[in-house]
C-alpha cells in the first residue's frame, strides 16, 4: 500500500471547503460560532453532513508538511534550527552554511530558496530513502498555507452536562484552536522579524503535534486500523498466534506440517469449516441410529450384549443442539473430552454411552493387527474425525498484518491439531496417522494444557509474511467452494508463491539452519 502526501490547496479547491476562522466554540448560550470549528453553518446539521464535511484552516504563510519536516530533522538539524530562528544560513553550492552575519533564517527563508537546497546521498541506505521522499515532490506541495480540519463528527462537543457547566470536547479541538490563534497572530503583520520568525516555529512545532495526535491513533498495534479493521472478527475466520513446528519424524514425510501444509488447531477448524462440520456431525449421528433402528447395544453386567431401545435419539440430529456442542468444545476447554451419554426407554444397572472402537496402527508394519481398543465415544472424537474427513480437499488463506505485498498472505492446505501427543489409529476403515490420545482419566482442569490452539506454519513462510515466534498473529480464513481450492492449490504450488518480482527466493530458512547445526554439534 503506497501512501502520498495530500495536496492540500487541490483538496480544498476541489470539495469547496470553507474556512475555519474562530478558535471559540461556543457563544454566550452555548450555540456554536458560525465560523468556528464545531459550526453548524460550515460543517452542517445532520449526522450524514457532520460526518463528511472538511474545513481548513489559512495559516497566513508557508508551512512545511509535519512528515516533510520530522524527515528533514533526521536529516540534518539546520533545518529544526532554521525552522526555529535559532540560528542563520546561507546557501553555498546547494548547501547550508552557518553564518550569522551574512546569513537568514526561518520558514520564508527556507521556502524562498527550498529549490538552490541539494541532497547529497551516501552510503546510508536509509539516507537515500528519506532524500529521495524529500525530492519526490516540488515545493509547492511539501509547503503549504493551509491545513485541513476533520470533519466536526469525530471531534463533536458533549452537551450533556452543560446544565452544570461541563462541556467536554475533543483535544484536537484545542490544538486546531491555537493554531487559528497562531494564524491571526501572523496575519497583523506588526511582528518585529525575530518575533514573527519564533511565531512560525511554534506553528510549525504545533502542525507537528496535530499530525502526531491523529498517528498515534491510527498506526501499531493500539491504533484505530488495528482494532476497527484488522482486528474485526469475521464469519468463518480465526486470528491466531503463530508457533513453531515440532520436529518429531525419522522422515520429511512423516512430518505434520511442512510447505504445502499448515497445523491448524480442532478448534478452530470447527469455526473455519462450521457449516460443512455441523453437516458431517448430523449425519454421523442420522446413519448410527437409523441403521440399527434407533437401538444401541448394551453390555451387561453378565457380559451379555442386547439392544435398547432409546429415547430423545433425535436430539442429537437438531442443528441447534450440534451448534451447541461445537461452541462448546470451541470456548469450554474442560468439555472437550465429555463423552457421548445416551437415553434408553428402560431402567439401566449403569448409563450407556456411544463406543469408540478403533485398532492402532503400526506404519512400518501395515499388515500387523493389533486388539481393537475401546472406551466411551467423546465430542472429540467425532470432530476430529468430522474435520479429517472434511479438510481432504480444503485449502486456507493465512494472513499477517499490516499487508505490505503479496507474500503477506498465501494458500495452504490442513493438517488438524488436536491434542499434544498423538498415536497412528485405525477408525472407521480409515487410517489417522495424528489422532488424539484421549485419556478419560485426566482431571478437567488439566485438559487445556493437552492440546495444540496454535497455528503452525512451515518456517519457509516467515520470510515472506515478515513475522516470527514471538507471539505475531495471523488471520486464517477457509476456502468453501471447490473452484476456489482448485484455484489455490494452483496458487500454492506456482512459481509465483517462491520466487518475487526480482526473482530472489521468498520461501527460504534463516535462522532455523543455524540453530539445527548448533543443537547436532553443541554436545
Amino acid at each position: 500500500m503506497r501512501i502520498d502526501l495530500i495536496d492540500i490547496d487541490k483538496f480544498v479547491k476541489i470539495n469547496e471547503l470553507k474556512e475555519v476562522t474562530d478558535p471559540i466554540l461556543f457563544i454566550k448560550n452555548t450555540s456554536p460560532t458560525p465560523d468556528g470549528l464545531v459550526s453548524t453553518d460550515i460543517f452542517g446539521v445532520s449526522v450524514k453532513d457532520r460526518k463528511e464535511t472538511f474545513a481548513y484552516i489559512s495559516l497566513n504563510g508557508f508551512f512545511l508538511h509535519p512528515f516533510i519536516y520530522k524527515v528533514l530533522k533526521r536529516l540534518d538539524r539546520k533545518f529544526e534550527a532554521i525552522v526555529n530562528g535559532s540560528k542563520k544560513f546561507v546557501i553555498q553550492e546547494g548547501v547550508l552554511i552557518e553564518d550569522d552575519e551574512k546569513g537568514e533564517t526561518g520558514l520564508s527563508f527556507l521556502y524562498k530558496n527550498w529549490n538552490n537546497i541539494k541532497f547529497e546521498k551516501n552510503s546510508s541506505t536509509i539516507r537515500g530513502e528519506r532524500i529521495d521522499v524529500i525530492t519526490f515532490y516540488k515545493r509547492d506541495h511539501i509547503f503549504t498555507d493551509k491545513w485541513i480540519v476533520i470533519p466536526a463528527f469525530y471531534r463533536d462537543v458533549n452537551m450533556r452536562m452543560a446544565s452544570k457547566g461541563i462541556v467536554s470536547h475533543h483535544v484536537i479541538n484545542d490544538l486546531y484552536s491555537k493554531l487559528i490563534r497562531y494564524a491571526q497572530t501572523l496575519k497583523t503583520n506588526n511582528l518585529f522579524d525575530f518575533t514573527l520568525t519564533g511565531t512560525q516555529g511554534k506553528m510549525q512545532d504545533l502542525l507537528v503535534e496535530i499530525y502526531d495526535n491523529f498517528k498515534e491513533r491510527l498506526h501499531k498495534k493500539h491504533g484505530m486500523i488495528r482494532k476497527s479493521l484488522l482486528g474485526k472478527s469475521i464469519d468463518y475466520g480465526s486470528r491466531l498466534v503463530i508457533s513453531a513446528p515440532e520436529f518429531k519424524a525419522e522422515r520429511p514425510d512423516e512430518m505434520v506440517v511442512d510447505y504445502y501444509h499448515s497445523g491448524v488447531p480442532l478448534a478452530q477448524c470447527c469455526t473455519l469449516f462450521y457449516p460443512f462440520v455441523s453437516n458431517w456431525v448430523k449425519s454421523f449421528f442420522t446413519r448410527e441410529f437409523e441403521s440399527s433402528g434407533n437401538k444401541y447395544p448394551y453390555k451387561t453386567k453378565e457380559g451379555k450384549v442386547k439392544f435398547i431401545k432409546l429415547k430423545n435419539y433425535e436430539n442429537f440430529t437438531d442443528i441447534e443442539f450440534i451448534k451447541k456442542q461445537i461452541d462448546n468444545f470451541i470456548t469450554n476447554f474442560p468439555s472437550r473430552f465429555d463423552v457421548i451419554k445416551l437415553e434408553s426407554e428402560e431402567e439401566l444397572e449403569r448409563p450407556i454411552y456411544m463406543a469408540f472402537h478403533g485398532r492402532q496402527y503400526d506404519p512400518s508394519n501395515p499388515s500387523t493387527e493389533s486388539p481393537i481398543s475401546s472406551r466411551p465415544l467423546t465430542w472429540c472424537d467425532i470432530l476430529f474425525q468430522a474435520v479429517s474427513d472434511i479438510v481432504e480437499d480444503k485449502h486456507i488463506y493465512v494472513t499477517r498484518y499490516p499487508l505490505l505485498d503479496y507474500f503477506g498472505t498465501y494458500p495452504n492446505r490442513i493438517r488438524v491439531l488436536s491434542t499434544t501427543k498423538t498415536t497412528p489409529m485405525y477408525v472407521g476403515g480409515k487410517i489417522f496417522t495424528h489422532y488424539p490420545v484421549i485419556d478419560l482419566k485426566v482431571k478437567k482442569e488439566d485438559i487445556a494444557s493437552l492440546f495444540t490452539d496454535t497455528f503452525v506454519p512451515s518456517n519457509l513462510y516467515l520470510a515472506g509474511l515478515g513475522g516470527d515466534f514471538d507471539g505475531d498473529q495471523v488471520t486464517v480464513k477457509g476456502v468453501f467452494s471447490q473452484e476456489a481450492n482448485i484455484e489455490a492449490e494452483k496458487i500454492m504450488r506456482s512459481k509465483s508463491n517462491i520466487l518475487n518480482i526480482y526473482g530472489d527466493n521468498m520461501r527460504k530458512t534463516t535462522n532455523e539452519g543455524i540453530q539445527t547445526l548448533y543443537s547436532l554439534t553443541k554436545f
